[in-house]
């Protein structure tokens, strides 16, 4: 994901009612101002004192780039050294604007995902059921052999282009752009599990704790820290933390989960793998969810 900047931030404001991925990335790039007090309790891993895959060895013993580079580059090697796979997560999003705008686009919403892999063809889903106003939101990303494609129950094109009181007005069935990003998102970079879209977007993950793990009795390796967010004058103004259970076997998280606070928002994304493993349908990931539109 690209960073937001200049004019386009205003712009963004009325996207947090259409497609809560643009809203959470707004909210966490978005500032300066007056952080807020906000800290949930993360949920804490059992430290079962086991081995830690080598791999994942120098976690806290290198700088904090070169373990978000590590982390991202070991998760897509593993999943593109297979042929099928497939992950699915269920969690929440909690986003809550400052000022009188939280009152309107409050997002406090069950979150749904499934990643799922066929050969060369991939396809990421999100659904978010919950959205202030509008009620269930989905996003669609397929990179097939005949294109990359981009997908929203809200019209693509119109969200491409900013033009969100089209995309409030239009048909509500899904409908598909030739892009891999929706509004400056890029969902090729979410579908790749790609850590340094962290960095991308201003914010730094600083890693502290790590240690052998079990998630539903499979081993894992517990990562967590804090996440800073700095001005341009290098004084910080946003903060949080964030944790995760790489998965010992498929090197991706069965759980992820964080909370953000800035000036302009607070933001709490929690993630719970259901269901893994070497399996998928090329039925399923090769279907588009609905037509090409632009």
């Amino acid at each position: 994901m690209r960073s937001f900047k200049g004019g386009i931030a205003i712009n963004l404001v009325g996207a947090l009612v259409i497609i809560v991925i643009v809203a959470i990335i707004y909210l966490i790039i978005v500032g300066p101002g007056t952080t807020k007090q906000y800290a949930p309790q993360l949920p804490k891993f059992q430290n079962t004192s086991g081995t830690i895959p080598y791999e994942l060895s120098n976690v806290l013993t290198q700088s904090d780039q070169q373990t978000t580079t590590q982390i991202t580059a070991l998760t897509q090697n593993h999943t593109a050294a297979v042929t099928l796979f497939t992950v699915s997560y269920n969690g929440s999003v909690y986003v809550l604007p400052a000022g009188i705008v939280g009152s309107i686009t409050q997002v406090n919403s069950p979150l749904h995902i499934i990643e799922s892999k066929y050969g060369q063809d991939r396809k990421l889903y999100i659904n978010a059921t919950q959205l202030p106003i509008l009620g269930a939101g989905e996003i669609v990303y397929l990179n097939l052999t005949n294109g990359t494609f981009s997908c929203t129950n809200f019209n693509a094109s119109a969200i491409e282009t900013k033009n969100y009181w089209e995309a409030l007005l239009s048909n509500r069935s899904v409908s598909c752009i030739r892009s891999n990003s929706l509004a400056g998102i890029n969902l090729e970079n979410i579908a790749l599990f790609n850590l340094t879209t962290f960095t991308d977007l201003g914010l730094q993950l600083q890693y502290r704790t790590e240690y052998q793990s079990t998630y539903k009795g499979v081993p894992c390796t517990y990562i967590s820290g804090i996440i800073t967010q700095n001005a341009s004058n290098i004084s910080s103004y946003g903060s949080g933390e964030f944790e995760m259970c790489e998965s010992d076997i498929y090197y991706v998280p069965l759980s992820f989960e964080l909370y953000f606070s800035n000036g302009r928002a607070e933001v709490s994304v929690s993630q719970n793998e259901t269901s893994i493993g070497n399996y998928s349908q090329q039925s399923y990931v090769d279907s588009m969810p609905g037509p090409v539109i632009g």
